[in-house]
């Protein structure tokens, strides 16, 4: 379901979601990510089901209907997020991309604030954000990982984490949320927090 116009849309924002049965989740994230509209930011989003079994693939078709902005790639083989993300990301065609979870929340300020501080400060590649887990069953909350909370709190302290290839980085690979500025969050040179 990709058309040429998507492809070559003038997004501020791409949000590349993998997508394994998350029917209760993909209405409220896609209306958060074509909400940054109304922050000025037009997004972009490609949600790529890696083989659902629920009603994911039909709510993605009724989406992508709906919001000619929406790239939905349906797939038959459950093959892990990863390869998810990696078949979404050629598609991305704003000037920042996000990979981000079908079943996470997304703060729209923080995101609106953290490009408008990139467009800033050209040098900057890739931004990370401080998050936390919300466990439904329990109805808690689990802060960062202790790589993540490290790697973050070397960047606020304003030490630079120079990256270059990936085999050569020092520090842990943050799992949380990035946005990157046009280059794969594993192959940029300067991260900011």
């Amino acid at each position: 379901m990709v058309n040429d116009a998507q492809q070559a849309g003038d997004f501020d924002l791409s949000v590349i979601v993998p997508v394994h049965n998350a029917e209760r989740h993909l209405e409220k994230l896609a209306g958060t990510v074509f909400g940054l509209g109304r922050k000025g930011l037009r997004c972009q989003m490609i949600c790529v089901d890696d083989a659902s079994s629920d009603a994911s693939p039909a709510i993605l078709r009724d989406l992508a209907a709906t919001h000619p902005d929406l790239i939905a790639i349906l797939g038959d083989d459950n093959r892990g997020a990863g390869i998810a993300r990696n078949e979404g990301w050629p598609l991305a065609s704003g000037r920042y991309a996000l990979f981000f979870d079908a079943d996470d929340i997304l703060h729209g300020e923080v995101l609106a604030d953290a490009i408008r501080d990139m467009d800033a400060a050209p040098d900057i590649d890739l931004a990370m954000f401080a998050y936390r887990y919300e466990r439904e069953e329990t109805a808690s909350f689990t802060d960062m990982n202790y790589d993540d909370r490290k790697t973050l709190d070397l960047l606020l302290k304003g030490q630079a984490v120079e990256t270059g290839r990936i085999e050569d980085i020092d520090l842990p690979l943050f799992s949380g949320p990035l946005v990157s500025r046009g280059c794969s969050p594993f192959v940029c040179h300067h991260l900011a927090a």
